[in-house]
């Protein structure tokens, strides 16, 4: 199972470090991200960020929540990505 999934295969994201246990970096390589949520394995969406500064790395703070597996999806311009993502 890969750990991206994409609805337009050219988008290009890079979520880094992974895992991690604080903050997660979303490196959009010159994509307009429209909204970004982040959801626990039970589905409810633990973080959502809609407005964004007009650059192409964005900081994702989700330090209080428990060790484990989260869906982060990033809705762009061009489409929407899913990646999987581990809190140490």
């Amino acid at each position: 199972m890969s750990d991206e999934t994409a609805s337009n295969p050219t988008i290009s994201l890079n979520v880094y470090p992974n895992p991690s246990n604080v903050i997660f970096h979303v490196s959009a390589h010159q994509l307009d991200i429209t909204s970004l949520s982040v959801f626990n394995v039970m589905g409810q969406r633990i973080f959502q960020q809609k407005t964004f500064p007009m650059n192409s790395t964005y900081s994702i703070d989700i330090q209080n929540q428990v060790r484990g597996m989260y869906l982060m999806e990033i809705q762009t311009t061009s489409g929407t990505v899913r990646k999987k993502i581990f809190v140490e």
